[in-house]
């Protein structure tokens, strides 16, 4: 696939991977590959699902329609605006394979699996490649060439990956408006962490927004995800969902989630508190510049001379930690790395690793 990386990982999250091969306990490798919630699941998720394991010799709900509802209770709108998904990337692959695009537009850099997603249904895409000065954020010449490709299907996140900005909303809107009757799927993974409002109860009748409890919730391992949309299209998609596609765990850990609105206020004071100060620490580096972002995650750029981003990633990677190497994001070059925001101790712990790998001959 265009802009892959030969030999470079395709996503982050590789810790029980890396644990094997260097023979440690999971618990030590530091993974700040993955953008997972620091704080971990919510206070009494666990026991919850202790006791939802009575239940696992029975089926789950076919399409999750109690967790369905809850959510479509939660955004103001109809449940029948909601599918739920083994998380956000089944989704995508669903809506590809439903909505059949012969044409598609990712804006870049982006998650590589929205591209997957699109040729895995043989769609044709076209890449609109936004600007590092723009923190990689679609603007109005950006949407400009995504409209002249008149696609059927557009994809784009907010905020974006792997930076972390979040893009103009006036520019979000022009882009659905004018991309019409195209499908704009609005990916917010990760948009809980910025505390800003979610475009889930739009209404514009080509808006798709997928969400994740997965980064959000630490709910990495049960894999659970949802996106919001008109009736219409949403009917599309459900025809071709699988039963039983959300195990019985996982549907009783998003309806708890919904409930922990003090839990997820913590986790933006911490993440935005830790954010702040691991930046601070990374930019002391000498070379390092760290781009502006509102998620739980940095990207960072590394000026020459200096160590490259693979031998970073290979020196901390001995020492049980992980970073992202950013290379194989179109648009963004070798010498990128991305970092997640975790607790303020393992935040010191990368910090310390990175001045000794810096400096390393």
């Amino acid at each position: 696939m265009a802009g892959k990386t030969p030999g470079l990982p395709e996503h982050g999250g590789r810790a029980l991977e890396v644990a094997r091969r260097l023979g440690l306990p999971t618990g030590e490798v530091l993974d700040f590959s993955a953008n997972i919630n620091p704080l971990g699941p919510p206070p009494g998720l666990k026991r919850v699902l202790g006791r939802a394991l009575a239940e696992i010799e029975h089926y789950p709900e076919p399409h999750a329609e109690p967790l369905r509802a809850a959510l479509a209770a939660h955004h103001g709108v109809e449940p029948d605006r909601v599918l739920v998904g083994n998380g956000s990337t089944a989704l995508f692959y669903l809506l590809c394979r439903a909505l059949r695009p012969g044409r598609a537009v990712v804006f870049e850099p982006a998650f590589s699996e929205y591209s997957r997603a699109l040729a895995a249904a043989g769609a044709e895409i076209g890449r609109v490649v936004t600007r590092r000065g723009q923190l990689f954020c679609p603007e109005r010449p950006s949407i400009d060439r995504a409209c002249a490709l008149e696609p059927d299907l557009i994809f784009v996140a907010r905020p974006v990956s792997p930076g972390g900005a979040l893009p103009d909303q006036d520019i979000l809107a022009e882009l659905v408006e004018r991309a019409a009757p195209a499908v704009v799927v609005l990916d917010e993974a990760f948009l809980d962490f910025t505390g800003e409002p979610t475009w889930a109860g739009q209404k514009a009748g080509n808006l798709i927004v997928t969400r994740s409890l997965t980064k959000f919730y630490a709910l990495t391992g049960l894999r659970l995800g949802y996106l919001v949309g008109p009736a219409k299209l949403v009917a599309r998609l459900s025809a071709l969902d699988e039963p039983w596609s959300i195990n019985h765990l996982a549907q009783t850990a998003g309806l708890f989630c919904l409930d922990q609105a003090e839990y997820a206020a913590r986790t933006r004071r911490v993440v935005t508190r830790a954010r702040e100060r691991l930046a601070a620490g990374i930019e002391a580096l000498p070379g390092a510049l760290v781009y502006p972002s509102t998620a739980n995650y940095l990207l960072v750029w590394v000026d020459e001379p200096g160590p490259t981003v693979a031998e970073l990633a290979a020196r901390l990677e001995t020492q049980g930690i992980l970073i992202r190497d950013c290379a194989n994001f179109r648009g963004v070059g070798p010498n990128h790395f991305r970092v997640a925001v975790r607790r303020e101790g393992e935040n010191q712990r990368l910090l310390s690793a990175l001045a000794r790998a810096w400096t390393a001959g």
